[in-house]
């Protein structure tokens, strides 16, 4: 589903619920509901989770380098050293955001329509340069920039909320929602080896590589909320629990340009590969797995991807309750 039909998709979905709840709500009588009818809220917050699957990249790369390390260490005098700064970075968390519209169909009991949005883009700045070959007095440079391992998604949500517990100035929600994930995630590096010889550069050569990936899947979600009154209609709250969100099936484009240096400035293109594939996990022997939507060579796909953006959310938003 392409990014404009996914737009129309959840406008139309958003309309038809909305309409449906609104006229429920005129179907309530007065003595059902107690206070006002609707209540609107906004929010924003933290969500911790591990992407295991994308981020076997990152643990690859990682792996490269520590290969690099390994082999120069058997090979070069330990007495010219190798230097490494910064680590690759997996996705760790990410600050969603959303929004709801409650009615209330009764004093305990209430729906609601909403989505949520999250989206992450993790960075790395690496660099790294080792002594190679032993006699020889060469050395290989490393640098990794840009590096980007990335993932958003997108979901409107249909809940149900049951008020648990209220005083004069607190009052405590358990809910549940659910809904369709409309998820995307892409990876992109620009690797620069340039090798030394007494110091000065020799050879130079520029790879830029890119995949991404889309698809739809689901999302479930519980937790509690606890609300604190402001003024008469106007309310805070903190809400925490748990999301389930994954998506699989991922298919996406991905592309690798290669440059080749005859000067300090001069980069010429010297070859440029596109293609279009489902993501997988591929075998990388000796270094790890890790996600692709490449294959050359199809036995080379050790399993799926699953894009799991599951974990536990803290998120604190203003709400407004109304009548119409």
């Amino acid at each position: 589903m392409t990014k404009t039909n996914r737009i129309r998709f959840t406008v139309v979905l958003l309309a038809l619920c909305f309409s449906g709840q609104w006229l429920f709500a005129q179907a309530l009588s007065e003595e059902t509901v107690s206070g006002k009818l609707f209540t609107a809220e906004a929010f924003g917050g933290f969500l911790l989770f591990n992407p295991r699957d994308l981020n076997l990249r990152a643990a690859y790369d990682s792996r490269f380098l520590d290969n690099q390390r390994d082999f120069s260490n058997q090979y070069a005098p330990t007495s010219l050293g190798d230097t490494a700064v910064g680590d690759f970075q997996p996705i760790r968390s990410s600050l969603p955001l959303g929004f709801r519209m409650k009615v209330w169909l009764s004093e305990r009991w209430a729906l609601s329509l909403g989505f949520k949005y999250m989206s992450k883009d993790q960075g790395s700045n690496v660099s790294a340069r080792y002594p190679d070959y032993g006699a020889r007095p060469l050395e290989v440079s490393y640098s990794f920039s840009p590096y980007s391992i990335s993932a958003s998604a997108f979901s409107p949500l249909l809940g149900l909320h049951f008020h648990l517990w209220k005083s004069s100035l607190f009052d405590l929600d358990l809910f549940v929602t659910g809904g369709p994930l409309f998820a995307d995630c892409r990876y992109s590096v620009g690797t620069l080896r340039v090798d030394f010889r007494h110091g000065q550069a020799t050879n130079a050569h520029e790879t830029l590589y890119e995949i991404n990936g889309r698809s739809t899947g689901i999302t479930l979600e519980s937790g509690a909320c606890l609300h604190g009154a402001v003024t008469r209609n106007i309310r805070v709250f903190f809400e925490g629990g748990y999301t389930y969100q994954r998506a699989r099936n991922l298919k996406g484009e991905g592309r690798l340009e290669y440059y080749r240096y005859t000067g300090v400035a001069s980069r010429l293109l010297s070859d440029r590969l596109e293609w279009e594939g489902y993501w997988g996990i591929k075998e990388a022997p000796p270094l790890a797995p890790l996600p692709s939507n490449e294959w050359e060579k199809e036995d080379a796909r050790v399993r799926d991807f699953s894009l799991d953006l599951s974990g536990a959310f803290l998120r604190v938003g203003i709400s407004y309750s109304f009548s119409l």
